[in-house]
């Protein structure tokens, strides 16, 4: 069979739509890690709502030291 110009374009058409479904697949991958980036920014709100408690068990800390330091000078 001889090289014609429509030949070559169909082979290009042929390796254009391969690139497009291996682009689906980068698309789909793309996805997957935004998924997994709202995983990480849920685990993420989740160490922030810890520390969150930890402020407030610390600021509790300080609320006992200025009662007791009170003491102290109450004594």
């Amino acid at each position: 069979m001889a090289i014609t110009q429509k030949n070559v374009t169909a082979v290009k058409a042929d390796a254009y739509d391969a690139v497009f479904a291996d682009a689906n697949t980068k698309v789909d991958a793309y996805d997957a890690v935004f998924a997994d980036a709202n995983t990480k920014v849920d685990a993420s709100d989740a160490v922030f709502a810890n520390a969150n408690t930890k402020v407030d068990a610390y600021d509790a800390v300080f609320a006992n030291a200025n009662t007791l330091g009170d003491e102290g000078w109450n004594v």
